[in-house]
C-alpha cells in the first residue's frame, strides 16, 4: 500500500542521502539467517537458554531497533492508552540516549497508517513495535547478503500484522496463502497430540504439496502488510545496495513482544514444504 504522506517523507530522507539514519546503519547488528542444527540436524538450545540458537550467517543482513518511548496504543473504543516509561525491550540505545527525533515525521505517518489497519481489523488494544531499521551490509569484494530461512513473525498464539517500508528498494519472498496452510498444520499436530490423526497421516501430508514463493520487488514509500503468519523470507541482496527499509510489528496486546517463528522449529518436515 501507499500513503501520499509516509512517500513525501521517503523522498524528503532520499534528497539528504538518508543521512539522519547513518548513525543507526553504523550500529546495526546481524539478524538471523536461519537456526542452528547439529551434525545430527538436531535444533541447537542457545547456552543456558530455551531459546534456538540462531544462526546469522555472514552477519550481513543487520538491524537497528530504535530507542523509543513506548507509543500510545489505541483501544477498542478509540481511546488511547500510553505505557509510561521505559523503552522496548532489547532495543539500541543512542549516544543522547534516545532516537525520538530521527525520522521522526516519516515514522509518525508510517504509524498512524497501521493504527488505522489495527482499528480496522478490530485489534482490541494495538500498538506497533518499536520500528527497526533493517539493512543489508557487504564486505569489500564480498558477496552480497543471502536468502533468509523462510519463517513467521508472530507465534501461534498470537494475533496481528507485520509491516515493512521501503526507504529504497527491495525484494521480499513471500508464500502466498500460506497462512492458511500454517493454521491447518497447527489444526492436524493437535489431532495427532489427541489421537485422532496418526503420525503417518500427518507425514504423508507433509509430503504432499510444496509451495513456491513469490518474489515481491518493493519500491520506496511502498508498506508492505502481513498477516503474521504468512510465510515469508529476506530475499538475496544486491551488490552495492542497502535496501534501507523499516519494520515494525503490530500485535492485539499492548504489552506483548512478536515471536518470530522459523519454520524449522515447528517441525522440519514442514520447513521443506516451503522451497
Amino acid at each position: 500500500m501507499r500513503n501520499e504522506n509516509v512517500v513525501a517523507a521517503v523522498r524528503d530522507l532520499a534528497t539528504r542521502d538518508f543521512d539522519v539514519l547513518k548513525p543507526c546503519i553504523d550500529k546495526a547488528t546481524p539478524v538471523f539467517k536461519d537456526v542452528m542444527v547439529d551434525k545430527k540436524g538436531q535444533l541447537v538450545l542457545e547456552k543456558g537458554s530455551d531459546l534456538w540458537a540462531a544462526d546469522v550467517g555472514s552477519s550481513l543482513r543487520c538491524q537497528y531497533v530504535f530507542n523509543l518511548p513506548r507509543m500510545k496504543g489505541a483501544t477498542a473504543a478509540g481511546s488511547s492508552v500510553e505505557d509510561e516509561g521505559g523503552d522496548d525491550e532489547g532495543s539500541n540505545e543512542a549516544e543522547d540516549g534516545t532516537d525520538a527525533k530521527v525520522a521522526k515525521g516519516l515514522r509518525e505517518s508510517a504509524e498512524e497508517v497501521l493504527m488505522g489497519v489495527a482499528a480496522a481489523m478490530k485489534m482490541p488494544c494495538a500498538r506497533p513495535s518499536a520500528p527497526a531499521l533493517l539493512v543489508n551490509k557487504q564486505k569489500p569484494r564480498g558477496p552480497p547478503v543471502e536468502c533468509q530461512a523462510p519463517h513467521l513473525d508472530l507465534g501461534r498464539k498470537q494475533k496481528g500484522i507485520s509491516a515493512i517500508l521501503a526507504l529504497e528498494a527491495f525484494s521480499l519472498l513471500v508464500y502466498p496463502g500460506s497462512e492458511a496452510v500454517v493454521k491447518e498444520f497447527w489444526r492436524r499436530l493437535d489431532h495427532v497430540s489427541s489421537g485422532d490423526h496418526s503420525p503417518e497421516d500427518m507425514d504423508a501430508w507433509l509430503a504432499s504439496r510444496k509451495f513456491r514463493a513469490l518474489r515481491m520487488k518493493v519500491e520506496p514509500g511502498d508498506i508492505i502488510l502481513l498477516s503474521g503468519h504468512t510465510v515469508h523470507a529476506g530475499d538475496r541482496g544486491e551488490h552495492g545496495h542497502m535496501a534501507l527499509r523499516i519494520h515494525w510489528y503490530v500485535t492485539e496486546s499492548l504489552y506483548e513482544e512478536n515471536e518470530t517463528t522459523p519454520l524449522k522449529t515447528l517441525s522440519s518436515e514442514f520447513a521443506e514444504m516451503f522451497v
